[in-house]
């Protein structure tokens, strides 16, 4: 027996075509707020599963799975045996959204699945796994890169299983793939460059190095751009949200930042969307557009990259970090703006302030793969293969217009040309 579990929950249309053979569910049919990290899910698939159930098999809602070959791949390995499957990657160097690990040893080469091309498990490690969850009361404060944190807990400092490379696992498609990531496209058409108002968070100390950047890279592709700064800086056309300046958080200048864009929104009813990004997020405006023509600009929406705090644990919530920028639905800000989100302090973190704003407005942040916190460099070439990212952030021992250039100027240009 096999016991598929999909991390997001979007209808696939060969679901149909597991349920025949194989125990399917979503990771949101479970209760649990970290449920997406997948600790919390596996002593509760223990005690659901069926006593002939050998594989448990890990997908993303993009994963595109090859049946007849994956039952190929599993005739190849014991499931009574400590086993687990994925396509094995590792970092060219230490990453800060892995908490620059083994920074004292790169060499170490510390590998992990890529999780979009999915990856299995085997029932006598899942077993294996759970008792050491339940005896040893895993506690994760912040849940960042799920399958690279659960990757080290399998590892588990050497004493455990490293995964096994199943080359089939394709990051992205080629032929004899298994599975491997599909690559998003736009639901309907496009939604207008008029729609979106980006709100660049920015203080005076940045203006002359980084807003010039911002206006020679993304920026020309969109009329609706406002940088809000500490002060009014008319050499850049900066507004300013009267809130001094702190070394870290910006909570009150993020909650300022909405408040503003309420205002105007209110003169402009063509705005459906908000984007608040850092003065070092780079981005494509176009893949924007695109990937939000399968959102209701109607709901209450909020979108970015989803980190956690304390959500293993089952008390804590979900938030959207935020240089990899935050999309808000024009009604979700309204909401901000009028029912109130408060700071405990000035420098309180703006992305997690957010987080407990959204919980307490019954709003479940989305979260989407092609936004990132980081550098490109900061993630494996394997992983970026298999996806159209949408944003990267910051400038950090890098050229930023080489980025831009590498990554998104090439559709934003070609969006352009289409306008004409």
């Amino acid at each position: 027996m096999l016991y598929f579990l999909f991390l997001y929950n979007l209808t696939l249309k060969y679901v149909n075509q597991l349920k025949d053979s194989a125990t399917v569910y979503y990771s949101n049919e479970f209760p649990h707020v970290g449920s997406w990290t997948v600790f919390p899910l596996i002593t509760t698939l223990l005690n659901t599963q069926e006593n002939d159930t050998s594989w448990y098999i890990f997908l993303h809602d993009n994963t595109w799975i090859d049946i007849k070959s994956l039952q190929t791949v599993l005739n190849k390995y014991d499931s009574k045996k400590k086993i687990w499957l994925g396509h094995a990657v590792f970092d060219r160097e230490p990453s800060i959204t892995h908490h620059f690990d083994f920074v004292d040893d790169p060499s170490k080469k510390f590998k992990y699945p890529i999780s979009a091309s999915g990856f299995i498990i085997s029932s006598s490690l899942l077993k294996s796994i759970g008792e050491r969850i339940l005896n040893e009361k895993t506690e994760i404060d912040f849940s960042i890169d799920f399958i690279y944190e659960l990757s080290k807990l399998i590892w588990d400092n050497g004493n455990g299983v490293k995964v096994t490379h199943e080359p089939s696992f394709c990051p992205s498609v080629t032929s004899n793939c298994t599975t491997y990531p599909v690559i998003y496209y736009p639901c309907k058409d496009i939604v207008s460059k008029n729609s979106i108002y980006f709100a660049v968070k920015t203080f005076h100390g940045y203006h002359d190095t980084r807003l010039p950047i911002v206006k020679d890279t993304w920026a020309k592709h969109t009329p609706h751009v406002g940088f809000f700064s500490d002060i009014e800086d008319k050499n850049y056309g900066t507004i300013s949200v009267n809130v001094p300046n702190s070394d870290k958080g910006h909570c009150i200048k993020t909650i300022k930042i909405i408040e503003n864009v309420a205002e105007i929104m209110k003169s402009n009813k063509n705005y459906k969307w908000l984007f608040i990004v850092d003065d070092d997020t780079i981005l494509s405006v176009t893949r924007v557009r695109q990937f939000l023509s399968c959102y209701d600009e109607n709901e209450n929406v909020a979108i970015g990259e989803r980190y956690g705090y304390n959500v293993v644990s089952g008390w804590g919530y979900n938030y959207l970090t935020g240089g990899a920028g935050i999309l808000i639905s024009r009604p979700l800000v309204e909401k901000l703006s009028t029912e109130g989100c408060h700071c405990p302090s000035v420098s309180s973190p703006d992305d997690m302030v957010l987080g407990l704003c959204f919980k307490k407005l019954d709003v479940d942040v989305i979260h989407s793969p092609y936004f990132h916190q980081a550098r490109p460099n900061d993630y494996t070439p394997e992983y970026l293969e298999g996806q159209k990212p949408i944003t990267f952030h910051k400038y950090w021992m890098l050229d930023p217009f080489n980025v831009y250039q590498k990554w998104f100027l090439s559709k934003d240009v070609e969006e352009v040309k289409d306008e004409l």
